[in-house]
């Protein structure tokens, strides 16, 4: 793969506002896995046990509700909310929760517990893993997404004239196992170049797919952390393919 000078990404307001609201979503998720109640009863001599007493007791607040497993920011709207969000119907293996918010808001989620499907729409988003095998797509507009510890599939729709505008995407926590998939990408119909650049997560391998017929309809994703040294090398793969229905991708994994 080509690779140019390097290039700068400059984060509009927006932007920044998803990169702190992110970064305070995480350490909100730490916090709320380290709170864990137990109610296992505790020994205290042969014939003593001292435990949780089951059923509401008076003066104590009911009991929580079931798991919430994802955390919703709207900004444009100025809401924000804890969901359960619905079974996960789909056939990737260890994804067990799913939130799908097609609207053109700006939207900042993140997943509370391991193994999401989070989709948002055409809006500045940012999208926030846990653990576990995780689907990441946050559709058009310039995103934020940040992988959890465990293996994740970020999914990216190519930006295509004249029905869509630019897509850019920053990519935190790109690890070994995860894969990039960017739909619509052929060789023959687009341009692609890696280079080195400069975002708001440090130095970033930027990979940019330019429609060949219309150039100006590009679509750019930045892996934080990552280098175009690290194509060549082969620690990060780049191929071509199409699923069963013969639509095209560029995958892109991380060794």
């Amino acid at each position: 793969m080509p690779s140019g000078p390097p290039i700068s990404i400059v984060n509009n307001n927006q932007n920044t506002n998803n990169n702190t609201v992110v970064q305070q979503q995480i350490t909100q998720v730490m916090q709320v896995q380290q709170v864990v109640a137990s109610q296992t009863a505790v020994e205290q001599g042969p014939n003593t046990t001292v435990g949780v007493p089951s059923g509401p007791q008076p003066g104590l607040p009911p009991p929580p509700a079931p798991s919430d497993n994802f955390q919703v920011v709207d900004e444009n709207a100025d809401l924000a909310f804890k969901t359960p969000g619905a079974p996960y119907p789909g056939p990737q293996p260890g994804v067990v929760n799913e939130f799908i918010d097609l609207n053109p808001d700006n939207l900042n989620i993140t997943a509370l517990t391991a193994g999401a499907f989070i989709h948002s729409g055409s809006g500045n988003d940012s999208l926030s893993a846990f653990a576990g095998s995780n689907l990441l797509n946050a559709g058009g507009g310039s995103n934020v997404i940040i992988g959890g510890v465990g293996q994740d599939t970020i999914l990216v729709d190519a930006a295509l004239a004249p029905s869509k505008n630019s897509v850019a995407d920053l990519i935190q926590n790109f690890h070994s196992g995860d894969s990039l998939v960017i739909n619509g990408i052929t060789p023959a119909d687009f341009t692609l170049t890696t280079s080195n650049a400069n975002s708001a997560f440090g130095p970033s391998l930027l990979i940019t797919a330019s429609q060949t017929s219309n150039p100006g309809v590009t679509t750019t994703v930045a892996l934080a952390g990552r280098s175009a040294a690290e194509v060549t090398s082969g620690a990060l793969q780049l191929s071509y393919s199409s699923d069963s229905s013969g639509n095209p991708f560029l995958l892109i994994h991380s060794v």
